[in-house]
């Protein structure tokens, strides 16, 4: 047997453990992929959640201006009565 059908022989072959060990790596890679999707889909999720809290923090204030124009009204319409 010449060297390089030794080095062959001798580095060819797989340790023991070697083929569960490169499963286990491929099920926890796709456990890793699926958990970074499901990130994806959070983030896109509170991404939306932080734009509707945002136009019903613009509606609320719009609906607070509304609201003391219209007591303002009401005060004068109270002391114009009044009169």
């Amino acid at each position: 047997m010449n060297l390089r059908d030794e080095i062959r022989r001798r580095f060819g072959e797989q340790p023991p453990g070697t083929a569960e060990a490169a499963g286990n790596l491929e099920a926890a890679l796709e456990e890793a992929r699926r958990a970074k999707a499901q990130l994806a889909e959070v983030q896109a999720e509170l991404a939306e959640a932080q734009r509707v809290k945002f136009r019903m923090l613009e509606e609320q204030g719009q609906l607070q201006a509304r609201l003391e124009a219209v007591q303002a009204q009401l005060a004068e319409a109270q002391a114009y009565s009044r009169n």
